[in-house]
């Protein structure tokens, strides 16, 4: 067999190749599973792996029909993934379905790719079949499903079709935090120049180690937990998002075993490790072994980093690890971060300035100031700018505009939505540069650091102060208990042709009991002075920090609060759902 560079790899399976040969009995990738079972797989099992279902799959569909990928955790999502790619067949990463967990996504997923197949293991088998029959509308009986834990590996070889950096290699259906899930088409060459964004930013080497338990179907997982780390050689550990929900000792207890260099996830999952982990639990702990802790995919505050390395101080956590980060699933993932080891970067600037699209530094101590932590550098071919989206102009440095990227990491636009894709991936400037991603956040730029202060279309306007939802959400979970991150959203809604703010908030339990209670008029005393005294103090608390009255406070049922399926919220939803009736309020 005729030997492959690695400087000469121009696809992701060109890399698995590459290691196959080099490093065959490497170890690629390990799963933890939750009751402290190990399964792992070599670069050269790994191939032979790939290359056997890759040439059942051709035997299914041909290169460019859709392939759904459906499977809850372990190492198999690894080999089916890779397996589309190397049959030159779009792989579409998605949720696991459960009787529990709601369809509609998966609706909408199928409805527009229309996959020829659906790979998945055979434990979902059922529940698919189930939420396919029940829920969709279109005829599936032209999708074959197949369970691809059921197929032994074999000697069987797919053939090679033309891979070029053109070629669509995955659907990464957005998490729809403002609207549906849309496609975002990611290619071959898009994977590559990503991995080498990445590998620049967070330096990475052959000798790194990822322990992660960021599920797979969402960008975050899949590159950071599959894609850079073969992209690179380097060892990936890997354990459920439901292993570290029920327990996130089992993670840090998993970095420090591994002694990983590298971990990460959103900014709750840290701030719940210093909720959950008692000190008990931190003992035996070692986290010096990271060089990078990275926060990502959702707002970063500053609180939140400081109260980990507080927490975890003695447990050997450098404050020069954290590394917030910024990315989306439109360019691929990785747009800035870094550089390494320099820690979190934190920013004093006016409330009052920045409610004006305006940056004005000010000291921490001043009462008028909002700490933005950035997002770091932009790396290898990838650029930022900041921009007016009225104007399309490049706002000045002390500026907040709309952060438009470019670059080879940038997809090529959104599956089946042309009008779409022309606007938000290939926008230019009135000076006519151009094409590139609107991101619909918002920022600034100073000393090539990148700072993120919101989404464009959560935006609320109070008397021609722009105000950030998560500014208000941050305050009612600080003076709440059982409000936790990602259960609350403020909203603007127009009464009598003014705009109003309201609060939606997902009540525990408890609350929902006492709720119940004060309706339904039963133990009404005690239960009415309670919710009375939570509405007044979350009133009293925005209405003090924020300068804005609330309109109405609306407290919906434990599990019926609009999230995404990677947990952001999701606040048209929120909006329209309560605009409908169709919010399960208490």
């Amino acid at each position: 067999m005729k030997a492959i560079l690695k400087e000469q790899t121009t696809t992701i399976i060109d890399r698995l190749s590459y290691y196959a040969q080099a490093h065959p009995h490497r170890v690629a990738y390990e799963f933890l599973w939750d009751r402290g079972q190990c399964e792992s797989i070599s670069y050269q099992q790994l191939e032979k792996r790939v290359r056997s279902l890759a040439a059942l799959l051709q035997t299914r569909a041909a290169a460019g029909d859709r392939a759904l990928l459906m499977y809850s955790y372990g190492l198999e999502f690894v080999s089916a993934f890779l397996a589309c790619l190397c049959a030159g067949i779009i792989a579409v990463p998605t949720p696991a379905v459960s009787r529990s967990r709601k369809t509609q996504r998966l609706k909408t997923i199928l409805d527009d790719a229309r996959p020829k197949l659906i790979l998945t293991t055979a434990e979902l088998t059922s529940s698919l079949d189930s939420a396919l029959t029940r829920d969709t509308t279109r005829d599936t009986d032209d999708c074959a499903i197949i369970s691809t834990d059921q197929i032994e590996s074999s000697e069987s070889h797919s053939a090679r079709p033309a891979l070029s950096a053109d070629t669509v290699a995955y659907l990464q259906y957005t998490s729809g935090s403002t609207s549906a899930p849309k496609g975002a088409i990611i290619t071959h060459g898009n994977i590559i120049a990503n991995c080498k964004a990445a590998v620049a930013g967070f330096d990475f080497s052959p000798e790194s180690v990822m322990v992660s338990w960021l599920p797979l179907f969402h960008d975050m997982g899949l590159l950071g937990n599959i894609l850079v780390p073969l992209y690179e050689g380097y060892l990936s550990v890997m354990m459920s998002s439901n292993a570290f929900i029920q327990s996130p000792v089992r993670w840090l207890q998993a970095i420090t075993k591994y002694r990983a260099t590298c971990a990460g996830g959103p900014n709750f999952s840290w701030d719940y490790c210093v909720r959950m982990v008692s000190d008990n639990d931190k003992q035996g702990l070692d986290l010096s072994s990271l060089m990078t802790a990275f926060n990502g995919a959702e707002p970063i505050r500053a609180e939140t980093i400081k109260r980990f390395c507080e927490a975890f101080a003695a447990q050997g956590f450098r404050p020069e690890a954290a590394f917030p980060c910024y990315g989306m699933a439109e360019a691929t993932l990785f747009v800035s971060g870094g550089p390494n080891n320099r820690g979190a970067l934190i920013s004093n600037i006016s409330n009052a300035a920045i409610e004006k699209n305006k940056v004005v530094a000010v000291s921490a101590e001043d009462e008028d100031a909002r700490q933005i932590v950035s997002c770091g550098r932009v790396w290898e071919d990838t650029e930022a700018l900041i921009v007016n989206p009225e104007t399309r102009e490049v706002c000045a440095p002390d500026e907040v505009g709309e952060i438009w990227v470019s670059g080879g990491s940038v997809g090529k636009g959104y599956w089946n939505r042309p009008e779409l894709s022309e606007e938000i991936f290939r926008a230019h400037l009135s000076s006519g540069e151009g094409p590139f991603l609107r991101t619909g956040d918002m920022g600034y730029m100073q000393n090539s650091e990148l700072f993120v202060t919101g989404r464009r279309k959560d935006m609320i306007i109070v008397r021609g102060r722009n105000i950030y939802p998560q500014d208000i959400e941050a305050t009612v979970e600080r003076v709440t208990t059982f409000v936790k991150a990602n259960s609350c959203a403020a909203l603007s809604v127009e009464v009598g042709g003014q705009e109003k703010v309201v609060l939606v908030v997902e009540a525990d339990r408890r609350l929902a009991r006492k709720l119940d209670s004060v309706r339904d008029g039963s133990d009404s005393r005690s239960a009415e002075s309670e919710v009375a005294e939570i509405i007044g103090r979350i009133t009293q608390a925005v209405a003090e920090e924020h300068e804005i009255l609330l309109h109405a406070i609306s407290f919906v049922r434990p599990g019926a609060f609009p999230r995404t399926s990677s947990g952001k919220v999701q606040r048209s939803l929120c909006r329209s759902r309560l605009s409908d009736g169709s919010l399960d309020v208490i």
